[in-house]
């Protein structure tokens, strides 16, 4: 049950960033032509980083690294990303895990016993 939820999860996330690229990408190049694009945001960043269960997922530092990130991913030439995009939305999903799995190690290691007796012994 836990693999179906889990794959569930991965299926969703990945949906939403292909379209949080297709839109990203539709934006510059309207941008790109001249046209006004500032009405056009679609919060797809917040979605995504609370469906990846980021607990910080409004935080600003969080959501300009995935901005970036994004940015990177499709940065291709039209060829190139029309014929990756589904394995680029997989990837950046995977960078995503990543991320969490690093952030959740710090937190962790932060609420040790040893991290709090440190932190008493400052105050």
């Amino acid at each position: 049950m836990e693999t179906n939820t889990a794959n569930h999860q991965k299926r969703e996330v990945v949906t939403l960033l292909l379209a949080d690229m297709r839109n990203t990408r539709l934006i510059h190049g309207l941008n790109a032509v001249g046209l006004k694009t500032d009405t056009f945001y679609t919060c797809l960043t917040d979605l995504i980083l609370y469906r990846m269960g980021f607990s910080n997922h409004a935080d600003d530092a969080l959501g300009f690294w995935y901005k970036d990130l994004l940015y990177q991913t499709i940065d291709r030439d039209q060829m190139e990303y029309a014929y990756n995009e589904r394995k680029l939305a997989e990837e950046l999903y995977h960078k995503l895990l990543l991320k969490k799995e690093m952030l959740q190690g710090k937190k962790s290691a932060a609420d040790s016993v040893w991290a709090k007796l440190k932190k008493w012994m400052r105050m």
